[in-house]
């Protein structure tokens, strides 16, 4: 029984792809990590790849915290270190032990903070295109925030990934880019 008025707090737990490349449960992992407006499943091909050339591995393809499929019941702050907590949570729930993480961009500084965290419990950790150091100056992130404008400025839905990649392009990014975008593009109520 609860009491009236009881804290009662929600633990939330990270949406993960679990790929393999057979039917036993693979002996070690590598979870990939996603930038900040990825998800998981940007990893899907390295995944494949990764499980296909190691067979005994497993590749977990994991949406970070308010990304992806993991949007709802983590407590703020919602910080590069909560984000790392959340991955470091994750590890039980894995038939086999963790033995390397690959971050992309924001992806690469929770590697960081989750190494910090962990105390090097995970014995291979690769950083791809990420600074180790905060950047209170903003530089290096103008196509961040000239992205994040532009998505402030398109509709939330469309009917098409398609239609969506033409208004980004439309909006002046590269073909390239809004490709990249329209992958975190997720249907809701028969829209995307």
């Amino acid at each position: 029984a609860f009491a009236a008025g009881a804290d009662i707090k929600e633990m939330a737990t990270l949406s993960y792809t679990a790929m393999t490349a057979g039917p036993n449960p693979p002996e070690r992992w590598v979870l990939f990590l996603h930038g900040l407006l990825g998800r998981g499943g940007n990893w899907r091909s390295f995944g494949r790849r990764w499980v296909d050339t190691h067979p005994t591995w497993g590749a977990g393809l994991v949406d970070l915290r308010l990304h992806g499929d993991s949007l709802r019941g983590f407590s703020a702050p919602h910080t590069v270190g909560a984000a790392a907590q959340d991955v470091l949570e994750l590890f039980p729930s894995l038939p086999g032990s963790v033995e390397a993480v690959v971050g992309h961009s924001l992806g690469g500084k929770v590697v960081l903070a989750l190494q910090r965290a962990s105390g090097q419990r995970v014995p291979r950790a690769v950083v791809l295109d990420a600074s180790p150091a905060p950047r209170p100056d903003g530089l290096g992130a103008e196509q961040t925030r000239d992205i994040l404008t532009l998505l402030a400025r398109l509709p939330r839905e469309y009917r098409t990934r398609a239609e969506f990649v033409a208004a980004a392009e439309a909006a002046g990014q590269p073909r390239s880019i809004a490709q990249w975008l329209a992958m975190a593009l997720q249907p809701s109520e028969g829209k995307l």
